[in-house]
């Protein structure tokens, strides 16, 4: 794995990353690392060829029985089909 020293950043471009990893839960280097493979056109792919995204990642597990069961009921009218619409 290769190693890469940046010189010359701004302060406040240096604030702005140091921000932007903290509110996405990533260190600043996984941060640099994923723009640099986007810029660069390396960045991972899900297996269709589509960016693979990790936009929700940090909410995965989080919710407890009792807000799914919560969630699950108020998305319950959304599950049924109107066949009068699709006529």
């Amino acid at each position: 794995m290769a190693a890469l020293a940046v010189r010359g950043l701004s302060a406040r471009t240096a604030r702005r990353l140091k921000e932007v990893a903290r509110k996405s839960g990533v260190s600043v280097n996984k941060l640099v690392v994923s723009v640099l493979e986007r810029a660069a056109g390396t960045a991972p792919v899900a297996p269709a060829g589509r960016p693979l995204h990790h936009d929700l990642d940090e909410l995965l597990g989080t919710w407890s029985e009792a807000q799914h069961r919560a969630f699950s009921r108020a998305v319950r009218a959304f599950e049924r089909i109107d066949d009068e619409m699709w006529k």
